[in-house]
């Protein structure tokens, strides 16, 4: 072995045992949800994939390379007649969160699958979202990452405060605000209104009104 393979390597074992497994905390729950329902993520951590795939019932599971995670946070699951709610906040003050730096902790995941006829809210305060293969409605919100839609039947509504948008293929009017981000749209059924304080716009197709700034 050459002496520059033997040093990548070496940094490349180093960079391994520095860094920990990725399930330290995982938990998965099987929830009650029929098509035609509601789901609402609230949450004060973490990114979000979901995707429109269950023909009955919602299931969530939650990662997080912090093995004190639920230590630091209430986590909740919910379920009522055609609705399901989780909710996760942090315990004690927000400021001390913010102060000992677990306030923009990136290392949480949630990956959830429900119904494709599912009514949506994803509301996260860090982290992208990505949702896809939906037939309703659809509320995205982030305060510390990016939002990627596609595939989605039904009016989407999605705001981040520090990320770019992409929507593909949306079957309903669409509202795209960013602060820090670019926003990219193609193949809007519906009339759209796309809003940026921090980068470009490009749109292709769009068949209703079109009101675009930035």
């Amino acid at each position: 072995m050459t002496r520059t393979k033997t040093l990548l390597a070496l940094s490349v074992g180093i960079v391994l045992l520095a860094t920990p497994a990725w399930a330290d905390f995982r938990i998965e729950r099987r929830l009650a949800l029929e098509p035609g329902g509601m789901f609402t993520l609230d949450s004060d951590v973490g990114a979000v994939t979901l995707t429109g795939d269950s023909t009955s019932g919602a299931t969530v599971t939650v990662t997080s390379r912090r093995d004190d995670f639920d230590e630091l946070f209430d986590l909740q699951f919910e379920e009522a007649p055609g609705r399901v709610t989780v909710t996760v906040k942090r315990r004690g003050s927000r400021l001390r969160g913010f102060w000992s730096g677990d306030w923009f902790d990136d290392n949480t995941h949630f990956v959830i699958h429900v119904p494709s006829q599912t009514a949506v809210s994803l509301n996260t305060s860090g982290g992208s979202i990505e949702a896809s293969r939906l037939t309703g409605r659809l509320g995205l919100h982030t305060s510390g990452g990016s939002l990627r839609v596609e595939g989605v039947d039904g009016n989407v509504d999605g705001s981040t405060s520090g990320g770019s948008i992409r929507m593909r293929d949306v079957g309903g009017d669409v509202v795209a605000r960013s602060s820090g981000g670019s926003i990219d749209i193609l193949g809007v059924r519906g009339s759209l209104k796309a809003t940026t304080s921090g980068g470009g716009i490009d749109i292709e197709t769009v068949s209703g009104e079109l009101y675009a700034s930035t």
